[in-house]
C-alpha cells in the first residue's frame, strides 16, 4: 500500500497584543519585538555556529516572516516602528518633565522609554 503524501503545514506562532496600546510608540515597539521573537522561533533560529547556507536561509525566513506579520497587522504605528520611520521630532523642555512633538502637543511617555524616544531594554 503506497504511503499517502501529507501536506506539510508551515510552522506558525500566535502573537498576542490585546494588552498593548498600538497607538503608542511603546506599544508599537513591544509588538515589533514580539513579532521578531516569534519569527526566530518559526524560522528555527538558534545560537551557536551553523553552516553559512543555514544562516542565510534562517535570516531570509525571519525577514519574510516579520515583514508578513507587520503587513498583515497593518497598523501604522507598528509599521513605522518596524521600518524605523517614526516621523517628526520631539522637543524636551529644560526641566525634562514635559515633552512636546513638532506641533506643540504634549507627548505621553510610557515607562520604559528614554526621553529621546529610544527604548530601554
Amino acid at each position: 500500500i503506497p504511503a499517502v503524501a501529507q501536506e506539510v503545514q508551515p510552522c506558525s506562532r500566535v502573537v498576542t497584543y490585546g494588552d498593548l496600546n498600538l497607538n503608542n510608540p511603546y506599544g508599537a515597539h513591544v509588538m515589533v519585538r514580539r513579532i521578531e521573537n516569534a519569527s526566530r522561533e518559526v524560522c528555527g533560529d538558534r545560537s551557536g555556529p551553523r553552516p553559512l547556507n543555514e544562516n542565510g536561509s534562517v535570516h531570509a525566513c525571519r525577514v519574510d516572516a516579520t515583514e508578513n506579520a507587520v503587513s498583515d497587522l497593518d497598523h501604522p504605528m507598528v509599521t513605522a516602528e518596524y521600518y524605523g520611520d517614526r516621523g517628526g521630532n520631539v522637543v524636551v523642555t529644560d526641566d525634562g518633565a514635559r515633552v512636546y512633538d513638532d506641533s506643540g502637543a504634549p507627548v505621553y511617555q510610557e515607562p520604559g522609554y528614554y526621553e529621546d524616544g529610544g527604548a530601554k531594554y
